[in-house]
């Protein structure tokens, strides 16, 4: 095949690629320090998750993203849905953050990673009228912050759907549309 007409190997497909050459990560749940994000698929449907906030490949992502600090916060996951459908399908990202207490700090990281991607996938064919939406996963006996709407507007004002949930994410993430 050509490079032209290979499909997964052209140029503007290279973040996928390196997602997931790189950071795909098996299944559809996830957990870190016992905070964790699950989905439960449905039928007609696909959730890709891939884990970016790890140092195994960090170089070669922050390298790809032109990212010159190595220690720039980014959001632990990004999950791709895809929604088959006959005449349109849906197709949403959703960056999520495994936080314990510091809503704030998963607010920055959130928004710096939506900023490097937006950056890097703004006018590449295969991500255009992509959805794109923002979480931030809370323990579960952890409590909601008071001012929630405050600290959720800076992703608000990037026009994000964007929340703070525990566990399951299915439902939030096919609400982005």
């Amino acid at each position: 095949m050509s490079r032209s007409t290979s499909g997964l190997t052209d140029d503007r497909w290279m973040p996928f690629n390196l997602l997931l050459a790189n950071h795909l990560h098996h299944g559809t749940k996830f957990i870190e320090s016992g905070v964790s994000a699950s989905i439960s698929q449905g039928k007609d449907e696909t959730f890709l998750f891939f884990h970016l906030d790890s140092d195994k490949n960090k170089q070669q992502f922050n390298q790809y993203f032109e990212i010159a600090n190595t220690g720039e916060p980014i959001c632990d996951l990004l999950i791709y849905y895809f929604k088959h459908a006959h005449n349109e399908p849906e197709k949403a990202i959703c960056l999520v953050e495994l936080k314990g207490r510091d809503v704030s700090h998963g607010v920055e990281q959130l928004l710096n990673t939506y900023k490097i991607f937006n950056k890097k996938l703004t006018g590449v064919r295969p991500f255009q009228n992509v959805k794109w939406g923002a979480c931030i996963m809370i323990h579960s006996k952890s409590s909601a912050p008071k001012n929630r709407k405050k600290v959720l507007k800076p992703l608000e004002d990037k026009g994000l759907k964007c929340g703070i949930q525990r566990k399951e994410l299915g439902t939030f993430i096919r609400s982005l549309k």
